[in-house]
Formats: structure tokens, C-alpha cells, sequence
């Protein structure tokens, strides 16, 4: 029977995401040593709070251990937390003493509203002072827990006569596994003796993640197929523990959000698939080089994942040198490292 190194070359040659021997030969072995371990059943334990989960599920038996990060337990709660979020940055902004507010939004100052994919939160206002003195205020007071993260100018008019009609400033939140960091912007424009403001937020929304697209904790092995620019592709297997260090890189991502899932990426030729075996069933995980990770559980396709460190990971345990310091190896051989186990 040919060795593992023999397999891996093998397979390398091929050029595609092959889920080859070597990693049937793996999971086989690792049966076999589980079925004669005497295994304690354990409990399963899902913890869950009125909008948040964390997925803890433990089965005995040598079957499956998974352990995820904190997800929406559904889409809609996940809307309901994000909502929650926008709203509160709203109310608890800083105003200048004297700060009235308005039914309807001033002409200048458009109403946005949500979309499918985000939640917003808005209030409109009057004040005293001027476009700068306002500004100058609010970004001197900003809101708790939230960073400043640019401004902007809009004028009107050209040359000598232009005049600037709106002025804003905008803060950034933290990400959680339901929405991307969430926005806070104010945005001010000239009304009488004073002016009128705009204090808007908003959070884009991460589908939930499934426990179908995480990987047990216990996973016995990996199969990577990497493949750099020149073409040249490199496949590997491991056993635990670089299995179960990739399962938790990949357990650790949030899902991607469709303001980048939805580009229209050419999706043809992965840069790295990474494969799993769960309950007898491939789990992949795909990277196209379009910013997300895409993932079937069978065959299914799963929500996709934001990158992460993934393919850092994937460079140290096949030996390779990230760009743009990467080479191609002379005639198309493996790297050091590429067709063995990381140490």
C-alpha cells in the first residue's frame, strides 16, 4: 500500500479540491481508535438568552462535541438584537443644551429607512449654533463605547461661490455574530438662527450561523487542498491537533453579510478548500478569494463566513510563504512541509 507521502504527491498532481485517500485512510484509523476507548456519555447543554445562544452540544459515543461561538438563536432575533442596539445609540447620543426635537425630518436632511438586510434608528433636531460649534461639541462628547470614524463635507455652488450645506461626523460600534459594527452618524445642515440635525444609525445584518457549518471540537482529521497563483496545488492531511486548530479558527468566524456575499464574485476557482468529515457527511469550507467563506454541510449549502486568519493558518501548516513574498517552487514540486504533517 503506498505511504501517506505517496498519496499526498499523488493527489497534488491532480490539480483539484480532492478528497482523497489519505484522508479516508485518517478517518478510518481514528475510528478504530475510538471504538475501543470507553467513552462516558455526556450531557448536552444549550445555553440561551432571550435574543442570543451559544450552541454547546456534547454527545458520547465517540459521535460529536461541538462548541461554537454565540449566535442569534434565529434571523429575527438577531434583527430584534441589532434593532435594540441602533435605538439605544440614538437615544444616548450627546446634543448641545437646548437640543429640541423635531416630528419630521427638515427637507435637507432625508428620512433613511431599513432594508432586508439592516436596521436603522433616527431622530431629527433643532439647535442653536453653528454647523461647526455643534459638531465640535458632539465629537468632544462622543458616545460611550462607540469610536470616531471620519467626517464629511458637502457644498454646493462652485469656485468663489461655493457654500458648504451639510457638515457630519460618524462613529463606529463593535460587531457581534447578528450585525456588523454598527453606524452612528450625525449629520447637521444651516435652519434659521441655529441648526438642524440628523442623528442616524444603523447595523447590517450577519445571517445566523448554523450548527450544521461547525466543526466538532474532537474532529479526528483535515483534508486541505491549497492552490497558489501559478496554479500549482498543494493537498495535505492532518490528524488532531492541527485538525482540531483549524476547527477552531473556522468555529471562531462570524458569517458574512450580504453587502459582500452578493458582488457577483466569480466563485470558479477556490484559493483553499478545507474538509471535514461530520456524522459521515463532508463539511467544506471554500475560499474563492471573494472576501467569505463558503461552506456545505452534505452537500447543503451553509451561510457563508467572513476569512478570518483561515488562510494564515493554511500557509504556516503547508510551509508556504504568504504574499507577496510567495515563489513558486522550481518544476512545480511540493514546499517543505507540504506533504507531511505540521509539526
Amino acid at each position: 500500500m503506498p505511504d501517506l507521502h505517496e498519496l499526498l504527491a499523488r493527489e497534488a498532481s491532480r490539480g483539484g479540491p480532492v478528497f482523497a485517500p489519505p484522508f479516508e485512510t485518517l478517518v478510518a484509523r481514528s475510528r478504530q481508535r475510538r471504538a475501543k476507548q470507553a467513552l462516558a456519555v455526556a450531557a448536552a447543554v444549550v445555553a440561551v438568552t432571550a435574543a442570543v445562544a451559544v450552541p454547546w452540544i456534547v454527545r458520547g459515543g465517540g459521535s460529536v462535541v461541538v462548541v461554537g461561538p454565540a449566535i442569534a438563536t434565529t434571523d429575527a432575533a438577531g434583527r430584534a438584537a441589532a434593532q435594540q442596539v441602533v435605538n439605544q445609540l440614538v437615544a444616548d447620543v450627546n446634543l448641545p443644551a437646548g437640543a429640541s426635537p423635531l416630528a419630521t425630518p427638515p427637507a435637507p436632511l432625508a428620512s433613511e429607512g431599513p432594508t432586508k438586510d439592516s436596521v436603522t434608528a433616527e431622530r431629527f433636531f433643532t439647535v442653536a449654533g453653528t454647523m461647526d460649534s455643534v459638531l465640535a461639541y458632539i465629537t468632544a462628547h462622543p458616545p460611550t463605547g462607540l469610536v470616531e470614524n471620519g467626517t464629511s463635507t458637502e457644498t454646493g455652488g462652485t469656485g468663489s461661490s461655493a457654500t458648504v450645506e451639510m457638515r457630519g461626523v460618524d462613529f463606529a460600534g463593535t460587531e457581534t455574530s447578528s450585525y456588523e459594527a454598527p453606524e452612528l452618524s450625525v449629520a447637521v445642515v444651516p435652519q434659521g438662527a441655529g441648526v438642524a440635525l440628523r442623528v442616524a444609525a444603523q447595523a447590517t445584518l450577519r445571517p445566523t450561523r448554523t450548527t450544521a457549518e461547525l466543526v466538532p471540537v474532537n474532529a479526528a482529521a483535515v483534508t486541505v487542498t491549497y492552490r497558489q497563483s501559478n496554479g500549482v496545488a498543494y493537498v495535505n492531511s492532518w490528524e488532531s491537533p492541527q485538525a482540531q486548530v483549524l476547527a477552531g479558527a473556522l468555529n471562531a468566524l462570524y458569517t458574512q453579510g450580504s453587502d459582500i456575499t452578493d458582488t457577483g464574485c466569480v466563485t470558479s476557482n477556490p484559493v483553499y478548500t478545507v474538509a471535514f468529515e461530520v456524522s459521515h457527511q463532508p463539511l467544506v469550507f471554500t475560499d474563492y478569494g471573494c472576501g467569505f467563506i463558503a461552506v456545505t454541510a452534505g452537500g447543503v449549502s451553509q451561510p457563508a463566513l467572513e476569512t478570518g486568519s483561515v488562510e494564515s493558518r493554511l500557509y504556516s501548516m503547508l510551509g508556504l510563504q504568504p504574499p507577496p513574498q510567495s515563489s513558486a517552487p522550481p518544476n512545480g514540486s511540493a514546499p517543505p512541509g507540504a506533504s507531511s504533517p505540521a509539526p
